[in-house]
């Protein structure tokens, strides 16, 4: 090869010496020479490209590339790769970078991509740029590299089961390209799924239990809701069969809860063909009366449930006149839902709504574990405590337990805390800066997004605080891959997981030193800390 040259470049935050690619590169066994260079031959957009001559024995660009990631961070690996005869030269002899051609960034995304060779890939590569928002998808593209997270992945996981790939999103994490992940598609075992109507007591699961710890004055008033656009035609009467669907169909919305003495208890109810559905038409109102009225009779929804009778969802439909859209207001208490169950409640909405207006029976996919159960096997597994490793995480709960908290400076300590009192900055980043945040960087240092949010938090409470350690409360989906009979893809309920986590920065200004630092820390919470809530909540063990 030419030769280590010191060239320092900076592409996308990251400062990168070309020589040391070079030398890389060069000890590739097909490669002759080779010249890398930062190139920006689209503005705004400057890229690592590789030129090459190499012996018979031609390389593929994922060879190359395969070939680099064993000795080079993913930011330092190029991004375009050219093959040459010669390079050319200048009349002393050297070789004339300026000469050297722009390369063909059609050919090569073609050459980097691999499409789909079966059935099965060709199922999950429309899966996935359907989920991640994508065009298209190779089988050798990674999913975290594309910006996917662990709620896509029950996104992905729900939608591979009903496309008849079954899948868990633990393989997911162990598989995380196409071709990897076509290739264990169907191997899980038995689910347990009852696909009839669930009903009877249910155990309290470690979010519900700290819920009704805080001791609300208004438990009833915790709900989640959501104002949908809908078509102006739509018909209420079909609305409302979609509805009483739904809450026939996912257990978790019929819910309820009575105080005794000393706690709360939890069961499901049987089902009553009667559901709440407001019709309010303010067609004939004033734009800002239509306003007042949306807020009025959505706070008297919101305030309207109630935990030990009834159904735990509230809906209202606006007519806003012949021209717009109607509105559609949904109300569930938190204690039936998270955001995971809202994604499934809202396909469903969709998918059944579709078939009644077409005059066809409502047709759901099939049930997934029921939450009953999935509480039933929590309370289990926490019993069985001792022949499981949830023992071995008592002493690393406990030393997070023990650590000692500095209070965060307040500018009026004896002041009222509230939600009420409470202000939000809310502030936007570019669609360029959201891809770098969601791909760019994950891709260089192997992390997730919410590695990289914590290290960033961690360092602005660094520069208002001036401490090093930063504690929180870290929320998780909750739908872990326990046991291998249960499937929560598409189970509504609350399985939400709250848990300690004390960050440590280094001294260093190097944000590429903290991220990974903050990344192995995230790494070492076990089972993305479902165990905290099981060992505070379900053990019996004060």
């Amino acid at each position: 090869y030419l030769g280590r040259i010191d060239n320092q470049v900076k592409i996308r935050g990251f400062r990168i010496e070309l020589g040391e690619i070079e030398s890389a590169l060069g000890q590739h066994p097909s490669v002759l020479q080779t010249v890398v260079l930062a190139r920006e031959d689209i503005p705004g957009t400057k890229r690592l490209v590789a030129y090459l001559v190499c012996n018979e024995q031609i390389p593929t660009v994922n060879d190359l590339r395969r070939f680099l990631q064993e000795k080079l961070p993913e930011h330092a690996i190029p991004a375009m790769f050219v093959f040459l005869e010669t390079f050319p030269l200048t009349p002393n002899g050297k070789v004339d970078r300026r000469a050297l051609h722009a390369p063909d960034l059609t050919r090569q995304l073609e050459e980097s991509f691999v499409s789909p060779r079966n059935l099965n890939e060709q199922t999950l590569a429309q899966i996935w740029t359907e989920v991640l928002g994508i065009e298209r998808v190779g089988i050798n593209d990674n999913f975290f590299a594309l910006g996917g997270d662990s709620i896509l992945s029950l996104q992905i996981i729900a939608r591979a089961n009903q496309a008849g790939l079954q899948l868990t999103p633990k393989q997911l994490f162990a598989n995380q390209t196409i071709a990897e992940l076509a290739a264990v598609a169907g191997t899980r075992g038995k689910i347990q799924a009852e696909q009839g109507l669930v009903t009877g007591a249910v155990p309290m699961t470690p979010i519900q239990q700290w819920f009704f710890e805080q001791e609300q004055p208004e438990p009833h008033h915790f709900n989640q809701s959501v104002v949908l656009s809908v078509p102006t035609d739509i018909k209420p009467e079909l609305l409302k069969q979609v509805l009483q669907q739904l809450v026939l169909h996912h257990d978790a919305l019929r819910l309820q809860f009575d105080r005794t003495d000393s706690d709360w208890e939890q069961r499901n109810a049987g089902f009553e063909e009667t559901v709440s559905l407001q019709v309010v038409d303010l067609s004939e109102k004033l734009l800002e009366v239509q306003h007042a009225e949306l807020e009025r009779i959505g706070s008297e929804l919101q305030a309207s449930l109630n935990l030990s009778d009834g159904s735990l969802m509230r809906a209202a439909l606006f007519q806003l006149g012949r021209d717009k859209p109607c509105r559609l207001l949904l109300v569930i208490h938190h204690l039936a839902v998270d955001g995971v169950s809202w994604r499934i409640l809202l396909e469903d909405l969709l998918v059944a709504y579709q078939q009644v207006s077409r005059g066809e029976a409502i047709q759901l996919p099939p049930k997934t574990t029921s939450f009953r159960y999935w509480a039933q096997r929590l309370t289990e597994y926490a019993q069985a405590s001792q022949s499981n490793h949830l023992s071995e995480e008592l002493d690393y709960w406990r030393d997070r337990a023990d650590k000692i908290i500095i209070p965060l400076p307040a500018n009026n300590a004896l002041g009222e805390n509230s939600t009420a009192s409470a202000a939000t900055v809310s502030i936007s980043l570019s669609a360029s800066e959201t891809q770098t945040l969601l791909q760019e960087v994950p891709k260089a240092y192997n992390t997730q997004i919410n590695d990289i949010l914590l290290a960033a938090l961690a360092l602005t409470v660094r520069e208002w605080t001036g401490q090093n350690l930063l504690h929180l409360n870290l929320e998780g989906h909750g739908r872990e891959d326990l046991f291998d009979e249960v499937d929560l893809s598409r189970t509504v309920g609350w399985f939400t997981t709250i848990f300690p986590v004390a960050i440590a920065l280094e001294d260093t200004e190097n944000f590429g030193d903290i991220l990974k630092s903050v990344k192995e820390q995230l790494r070492q919470v076990p089972l993305k800390g479902i165990g905290y809530g099981v060992l505070r909540y379900l053990m019996g063990d004060e």
